[in-house]
């Protein structure tokens, strides 16, 4: 397959010819946020033929990604056409840690990330291969795709050709459709976890009323502010990194990715939110963040209780938790996705991190473990 260079683009890598088959490929890498915003007709035509099982390969959602990146990291999306036909997409971007350039999903603000775009009239493998020409070319140095669903177009095509990929858990989805009603739901949750949420109300709202808000609007969206009890927590710069993402989402307004914003009042103090994108008649759980002085009293739980019903109000169809329900998820659905993660080396460095680094990593990582319950058990026999 021929893989040319497509001069509307401007990428950093030096990307030459690759392996000749009976097809011809134009490949381009976009690195800014106005590249992507200029292909706004082509990668929704090609996203609406798909129904793509990620919603952080849409494009808003990769547009408001790159356009809120932070400075050191930059955009690396892999576009790869068929004559004027947008036929792939891979979108990613390029994180420097501790001298190595690590080649990862563009959008990393949910417990889902992003998908290969791939037309239905192209076989994922062979839209791989001319990818995976293009990323050893490119200025990475090890690919690292974290959390993707066995069921993804991307996790297919590596695996169909024999790229290694490791299995880490399991991505929730609740189908609204088995359910008539959100009480029909509730009665189908297991009765601990009801007992669970109905104590945790009980003891709330005997000191103040609790009140589940939910924010559509583009304008009061770009309002909000980092949580006042998460400012001062570890990670408070990658939550107003994240704000960033969300409010440039929500301000784009575009109809394939609504952004909702889901809130736990009790009284007047915020205890708990989360960011949501509603993709036709799928809600996706993105970002979520709780008030540590309530941890005991489960208001993650809560607030998705609230948000199922939410849901059905609204008459959407299924929800998208990602790993949020690792906890006990069996109390909430059974359909479970199994997720991996996907490691490549790209250059020469890479390789010394796949087969040296972090193997040795590993090790001590779990002789640590290890170490760590022999001492456990001396200290607390049974």
């Amino acid at each position: 397959m021929a893989i040319q260079r497509r001069s509307t683009s401007a990428p950093s890598a030096d990307i030459s010819a690759g392996q000749q088959t009976d097809s011809s490929y134009t490949l381009s890498v976009l690195d800014t946020a106005d590249q992507i915003a200029a292909l706004k007709q082509p990668w929704e035509a090609l996203q609406a033929r798909i129904d793509p099982e990620s919603v952080y390969g849409l494009w808003a959602v990769c547009l408001a990604a790159a356009a809120t990146l932070p400075t050191q990291q930059k955009v690396r999306v892999f576009i790869l056409w068929r004559g004027e036909e947008l036929c792939g997409v891979l979108p990613l971007r390029r994180v420097e840690q501790g001298g190595i350039a690590y080649l990862k999903p563009l959008v990393l603000y949910g417990h889902n990330t992003g998908d290969l775009l791939v037309s239905p009239d192209c076989e994922p493998h062979e839209v791989w291969r001319c990818l995976w020409a293009a990323l050893k070319k490119s200025d990475g140095d090890f690919l690292d795709l974290q959390d993707l669903k066995w069921s993804q177009a991307l996790l297919t095509a590596i695996d169909l050709n024999g790229h290694a990929h490791v299995y880490t858990g399991t991505c929730a989805r609740i189908d609204l459709t088995r359910s008539a009603s959100f009480e029909d739901y509730i009665l189908d949750m297991s009765g601990e976890l009801r007992g669970q949420l109905k104590e945790a109300r009980r003891k709330l709202e005997k000191v103040a009323p609790l009140h589940h808000q939910v924010i559509t609007s583009a304008d009061e969206i770009c309002l909000q502010g980092v949580p006042e009890y998460a400012a001062n927590l570890d990670g408070a710069r990658k939550r107003a990194d994240r704000l960033a993402f969300w409010q440039k989402l929500a301000g784009l307004e575009n109809p394939a990715c609504r952004v909702i914003l889901t809130v736990l009042w009790h009284g007047d103090r915020l205890i708990a939110r989360q960011w949501g994108i509603l993709h036709q008649d799928l809600y996706v759980v993105g970002s979520f963040c709780r008030d540590p002085a309530y941890h005991k009293y489960n208001v993650s739980a809560l607030l998705h209780t609230a948000n199922i019903r939410m849901c059905f109000d609204r008459g959407v169809r299924a929800m998208e938790f990602g790993h949020y329900l690792d906890d006990n998820v069996l109390a909430w659905t059974d359909g479970l996705t199994p997720v991996c993660s996907v490691s490549s080396a790209l250059s020469l460095k890479g390789f010394v991190i796949a087969r040296v680094v972090r193997p040795v990593c590993a090790a001590v990582h779990n002789q640590w473990h290890k170490r760590r319950g022999s001492v456990s058990e001396k200290e607390n026999p049974a």
